[in-house]
This record gives structure tokens, C-alpha cells and sequence, in this order.
């Protein structure tokens, strides 16, 4: 019981604006917290992965069970002019 007091002492001992700033940033913290623990089951593939269980992302899909918001043009390659590296010849 002594540490939930001294866990909670800045907040007691808050008032006002400040305490609304305290509990707002412990929020977000916390809301960061979760998602991170949960990145695995949110976002399953890489940023660069191209294929999974050998079988290639379908390319400009519909939204659907697999892909609730659909698919985009990526490609193996980055596309040209965005990071400097120049596109396939």
C-alpha cells in the first residue's frame, strides 16, 4: 500500500491545470505502453516485406478480410526521388 501512495503522491499533491498535465501525460505514456506491447499483432509484417509464407502481397487489392484497408503499389524497390536512391533501369 506504501507504493500505490508514493505512486500517487505527485498527483495528490498537484491541483489545477498542472494536475490535468500530469494525468494527461501519464495517459499518453500509458496508451504508448500498450501499443507497443501489442505491435506484433497490430502491424504482423515488416515495413519492407514483400511476401509472406512465400506468397507475394497482391498489389493494388480492395480492402478485405486480410487487408482491412487494401494494398498499395509497393514494390522490391524504393520508388525513385523519395530517398535519393534512384528507381530499376
Amino acid at each position: 500500500m506504501a507504493i500505490g501512495r508514493r505512486l500517487l503522491a505527485p498527483i495528490q499533491q498537484t491541483s489545477g491545470m498542472g494536475r490535468w498535465v500530469l494525468v494527461g501525460g501519464a495517459l499518453i505514456t500509458v496508451m504508448f505502453v500498450i501499443l507497443a506491447i501489442f505491435a506484433p499483432w497490430i502491424a504482423p509484417y515488416g515495413y519492407a516485406q514483400q511476401s509472406a509464407d512465400g506468397k507475394p502481397f497482391p498489389k493494388l487489392a480492395p480492402p478485405g478480410g486480410e487487408h482491412l484497408m487494401g494494398t498499395d503499389r509497393a514494390s522490391s524497390t524504393s520508388t525513385p526521388g523519395w530517398s535519393g536512391v534512384p528507381g530499376p533501369s
